[in-house]
């Protein structure tokens, strides 16, 4: 499991999910899926992870399925728990990777035809990023309802995740605002009558 220092591999996610709580296979990657949603990790992710991280003594499997390999249940050993603590402990100042495909597709923007496709597609990823912040404010929104609960204080859970949430809604909108401005250059330029082609 090399992995730059504090980086979110599937393998550390599935890990953690691990520490979190035993689960079956299937539960890790159900529970994969709704823990971090826009990490596009592989669907057979924890079903390739959690053998490898037994073989690494990081989980051990303690029930087996009857018939599926899906239904096996694997808990986290003290290795594997010491492994997370460290994670968390991990420098994240290291500056994400920035692979940006439609960055990429620019830099190889050779005429004014290739220019439309890319401004095409970044107003198809506007139009995502609009529906992504939507759906993001109103998640933000139900969690701040169901926090203020007058009876009780809210559990750091519930105030990690609402800050989460939070994030999350402001990374969409910061997207969609770039993808706007960059989109708006490049029309800018073409419309002042700037063209690659001739």
């Amino acid at each position: 499991m090399k992995v730059r220092s504090g980086e979110l591999s599937a393998s550390i996610a599935v890990l953690a999910l691990v520490v979190e709580e035993s689960d079956s296979v299937s539960g890790v990657s159900r529970r994969l899926v709704e823990r971090y949603p826009h990490a596009r990790f592989a669907r057979n992710v924890a079903h390739a992870s959690l053998p490898q991280l037994e073989r690494q003594g990081l989980v051990r499997r303690v029930a087996c399925g009857r018939q599926r390999a899906a239904a096996d249940r694997y808990e986290a050993t003290s290795r594997g728990v010491r492994r997370v603590q460290r994670w968390l402990q991990d420098s994240s100042a290291v500056l994400p990777v920035l692979r940006d495909d439609l960055r990429a597709k620019l830099r190889h923007v050779q005429h004014d035809r290739d220019l439309g496709i890319v401004l095409d597609a970044i107003k198809a990823q506007e139009r995502a990023l609009t529906a992504e912040f939507a759906e993001a404010h109103m998640r933000v929104k139900a969690a701040e309802r169901a926090s203020r609960n007058p009876v009780e204080e809210p559990d750091l859970r519930t105030v990690v995740d609402l800050a989460l949430l939070r994030d999350e809604a402001t990374l969409w909108g910061t997207l969609l605002k770039r993808r706007q401005r960059l989109r708006e250059y490049l029309e800018g330029w073409k419309a002042g009558g700037g063209g690659l082609d001739g």
